[in-house]
């Protein structure tokens, strides 16, 4: 009887255990395959097989990372007609991307008509299409770029796709022998999509510079490709255009290319031919409004302000109402200053201040003439009319306190809450007289939600939710893009696409989206974390131990790329911190950074982690270079130390007028933004402003 009893407590423990394992099986198919395929465990998720809903998704999807293409198709042809597989379009998305990335063109070409064929609509055929031009220019089939680019036209009604696809058109029109085409093309996206940068633009051209000739070309079309070639730069190959037209162009069109020719010589401080070609169209044309502007301002230039003046106030007299009149009354209001004839400069300025009161540069400028002058009443004159100007009122009120010492001033700053260099200064100046501020976020509200239930294309939402809870962020992210463009509920799609590009790592773009947040000058303090965020914070410390803040470095890098670790500018500064490789090489051969045998700054440069180490170790030694103060080390970031040794000796030792005398106004405007993202992230995740000394 003991026998019998523990041989059924034996099977009992072992039915027992089979059910338990079997449950856990069974929850492991169902919740952690997530984490798997998240882990890129795909051997795994394969062993357990699933075989219906999302888990078959993650299933197939894990066959094809692994190269098991076949019996991906075998599945997909098992698949029930019957049944709704909401994950099926972006099967054939990713079926076709692997085929690409593997270098099989001709399948991917089956998987995207397959793509088409099922789903007309479905917002993934853009992009692979896009995936396809490109794959076929990179593989030199030039004519199945051209022909995919301009498929891409058809799908896509976003501007950043049509101009990928016509980038892509341009090449293979070259590369097929278009070049003329090629070229007319690019003049024209040039002009009409105002992302594609000049640099760029530069670079595509610039490899068949040579081979674009004149005469290929109709005379109205030389000219309108000679002012295109000149905005990029090209001043000799635009003097050959202009050669090539001037007799062919009717009367009308004269006036174009004399101005173009005088942009060239401008550009070029050629005085000599600019005099030449002046005289010549006054004999030719006579005085008119163009002859007369480029005549005053090559006078100008060789500081003959007299005579500059004379030319000036004659081309304002018989052209009134000239297109040229406010560079004109601009350019008469410096000569007159030059000359010393301050009566006529003031009342120049009052001219231009009352004939283009939409402009606030001028009131400025008067301020400051008066200010220099000590004339502060009619300082404060200017300063009440600059305040009409919504962006420049915190600058209008902070100068008025500086004039009067009104905290009055400085409080309705801080009021306005438009956070801003003058922000930052009202708010030390009030806090180190001991005035009690109220903080400059509001209180933390709840965010914009999508509501499933409201909104069109619901189904997308669907997709969305799970591509994003498996990390399939690019999948995801198209999915919500094409949300967000068919609802005219916006925000509850810019809060999910702020958090989407944080976990995507795409910061710049996370931050855009929760500027579309904002709503009026306050801002709640949970938004404000998300407008000036910690990207990158951990590796940031580590650099700047106890030297520096680097809540400072956050905000630098905020001013210089946004937090775009690829972002490259016009001069070629690159990455996070936006090093010159000129910089990263010195500060590497210094041994203040690790260039980890990399022979390619730029490669080193484009690695987030390397940019950091270096940029910091450059500002570090700035920072130590003038002493640990603050405006020197931000201003010499942006415009180099020898400059700022300059300003140093000649601009005043008052922070704010230095501020303000700083002859470069990009440097200029780095500081200020810097100081305002400077003093946002320290209240943010501070609770205090208390930067170091400014001068």
């Amino acid at each position: 009887m003991r026998v019998r009893n523990l041989s059924f407590l034996g099977l009992f423990l072992i039915v027992g255990t089979a059910i338990f394992f079997n449950v856990s099986l069974s929850s492991a198919n169902e919740t952690d395959l997530y984490a798997l395929f998240r882990q890129g465990d795909y051997e795994t998720i394969i062993s357990l097989k699933p075989e219906e809903g999302e888990e078959l998704f993650l299933y197939l999807v894990s066959l094809l990372n692994l190269s098991r293409e076949e019996e991906v198709e075998k599945e997909i042809s098992s698949l029930s007609p019957e049944k709704d597989y909401f994950w099926l379009d972006h099967l054939f998305y990713l079926s076709s991307l692997h085929c690409i990335e593997n270098g099989d063109l001709e399948k991917a070409v089956i998987w995207k008509e397959r793509l088409a064929n099922s789903f007309p609509s479905s917002p993934l055929l853009p992009y692979i299409t896009l995936r396809l031009a490109q794959s076929f220019l990179e593989n030199d089939f030039f004519s199945s770029a051209l022909f995919y680019s301009i498929q891409v036209l058809t799908y896509s009604e976003r501007e950043e796709d049509r101009l990928s696809a016509l980038k892509i058109t341009f090449q293979s029109l070259v590369n097929l022998g278009y070049l003329e085409e090629a070229t007319l093309l690019l003049c024209h996206i040039y002009y009409v999509f105002p992302t594609l940068s000049s640099r760029e633009t530069r670079e595509l051209i610039l490899p068949v510079l040579p081979q674009i000739s004149p005469e290929k070309f109709f005379p109205s079309q030389r000219l309108s490709l000679a002012n295109f070639l000149f905005s990029l730069g090209f001043t000799e190959k635009t003097k050959d255009f202009l050669d090539q037209i001037e007799e062919f162009l009717p009367p009308s069109q004269q006036v174009d290319i004399f101005t173009l020719r005088a942009r060239i010589f401008v550009r070029e401080e050629n005085w000599e031919e600019l005099e030449q070609l002046i005289s010549k169209n006054l004999l030719k044309r006579g005085e008119t409004e163009e002859v007369l502007f480029y005549w005053g301002v090559l006078e100008q230039r060789k500081a003959n302000y007299g005579r500059a003046t004379q030319i000036y106030e004659r081309l304002l007299f018989l052209y009134p109402e000239s297109g040229y009149a406010f560079n004109t009354y601009q350019n008469l209001a410096f000569s007159l200053r030059a000359m010393g004839e301050e009566g006529r400069y003031l009342e120049t300025m009052e001219k231009i201040i009352s004939r283009f009161p939409e402009k606030s540069a001028p009131v400025w400028e008067l301020f400051w003439f008066y200010y220099n002058r000590n004339q502060m009443y009619s300082a404060q004159e200017m300063l009440e009319k600059l305040k009409s100007f919504s962006e420049e009122k915190n600058k209008a009120l902070f100068w008025s306190f500086k004039i009067d010492s009104s905290l009055e001033d400085l409080e309705e700053i801080v009021e306005g809450g438009k956070i801003d260099y003058y922000y930052a200064r009202a708010w030390q100046e009030l806090s180190d007289r001991g005035v009690v501020l109220p903080f400059p976020f509001d209180e933390e509200v709840p965010l914009p939600q999508v509501d499933p239930a409201n909104i069109s294309y619901s189904e997308h939402w669907t997709k969305y939710q799970f591509l994003k809870k498996i990390e399939m962020w690019e999948n995801a992210e198209i999915e919500i893009l094409f949300l967000l463009s068919k609802n005219s509920q916006k925000k509850g799609f810019y809060r999910e696409l702020n958090e989407l590009y944080t976990q995507k790592g795409d910061y710049q773009k996370s931050i855009l989206y929760s500027l579309y947040l904002q709503e009026g000058e306050r801002i709640p303090l949970n938004l404000a974390r998300q407008i000036y965020p910690e990207f990158f914070l951990p590796s940031i410390q580590k650099l700047t131990g106890d030297e520096l803040d680097p809540y400072l470095i956050l905000a630098l890098i905020r001013a210089e790329s946004f937090f775009d670790s690829a972002a490259i500018s016009s001069a070629g500064a690159m990455g996070l911190a936006q090093v010159m490789p000129s910089t990263a090489s010195w500060v590497i051969e210094k041994g203040w950074a690790d260039g980890g045998g990399e022979e390619d700054i730029s490669i080193l440069l484009l690695n987030a982690e390397k940019n950091l180490e270096i940029g910091v170790s450059y500002f570090s030694y700035l920072w130590n270079r003038f002493g640990g103060k603050l405006y020197p080390a931000i201003c010499s970031y942006n415009a180099g130390p020898g400059r700022v040794d300059q300003w140093l000796e000649t601009l005043s030792t008052d922070p704010d007028l230095f501020a303000e005398s700083i002859p470069f106004s990009e440097t200029q405007n780095y500081l200020k933004k810097v100081m305002a993202n400077y003093f946002a992230y320290s209240i943010i995740y501070q609770g205090k402003f208390s930067p170091p000394p400014y001068l």
